[in-house]
């Protein structure tokens, strides 16, 4: 049962990945209807001059009546909105934990594009960090009824939850820099998870029709002309 205010939400950001995939997928995951306002340089303007960016920053998601930055803020609200916390708060401390490490994972990859020698980077900063990242969530799901025969294991057992989101959006990107990682079998649980999780229609449909795709040198451009760097 949608509420009304969902017919009005509006996420505006750059015209990529970023920080705004995460919010993308959640509201893809919640079957929340968007429209998207691609930013330039005058809008940016703009929307600083109005006050609309508490921090002068992107992603804005207008929402409810309301204009909420932070891009941890935005998924959470939805997430609350739609139970997808968890039952209780020891799982929303879970979650929290657990989008918190793989943001500060994806953020390195989100920053590689902005390296000049991106392959040394992505070799020297982040792979190295693969199994910090990787292996407790592989024994979490393994813990939780999440192993590779389970037709419905999430990081909390058997609920979705917005962490479920924010690791399938990571596994996108292992899956794509390191296509290697995920045929290991020490993340057999992971690797089934993400087939799961590819599987659901939700995601499938995001896959095939709002999911960005990965940066490219123009998306870089435009980022730094926008930023005025």
């Amino acid at each position: 049962d949608k509420m009304a205010g969902d017919q009005h939400c509006r996420l505006t950001y750059f015209d990529g990945r970023g920080l705004g995939e995460r919010i993308r997928y959640i509201l893809a995951e919640t079957n929340t209807p968007y429209e998207e306002r691609v930013i330039t340089k005058e809008l940016l303007g703009e929307l600083r001059a109005k006050g609309d960016l508490m921090f002068q920053q992107l992603p804005l998601l207008e929402i409810d009546g309301l204009k909420i930055v932070q891009s941890h803020a935005i998924v959470r609200y939805i997430a609350r909105k739609h139970g997808l916390c968890g039952r209780t708060d020891r799982d929303a401390v879970v979650c929290d934990m657990v989008y918190g490490g793989l943001s500060d994972f994806v953020g390195k990859i989100l920053g590689s594009v902005f390296q000049e020698d991106r392959a040394a980077f992505l070799s020297k900063q982040v792979e190295p960090l693969i199994e910090r990242y990787l292996n407790p969530l592989n024994e979490m799901l393994s813990r939780n009824n999440g192993g590779e025969e389970s037709e419905k294991g999430f990081l909390l057992g058997d609920q979705l939850t917005f962490a479920d989101l924010m690791l399938t959006e990571m596994l996108d990107y292992v899956q794509e820099l390191f296509p290697t990682v995920l045929n290991m079998d020490k993340y057999a649980c992971l690797k089934a998870f993400y087939k799961r999780m590819m599987e659901r229609p939700s995601i499938t449909a995001f896959h095939s029709s709002r999911h960005k795709p990965p940066p490219d040198d123009a998306y870089v451009t435009h980022v730094n002309y926008v930023l005025g760097r």
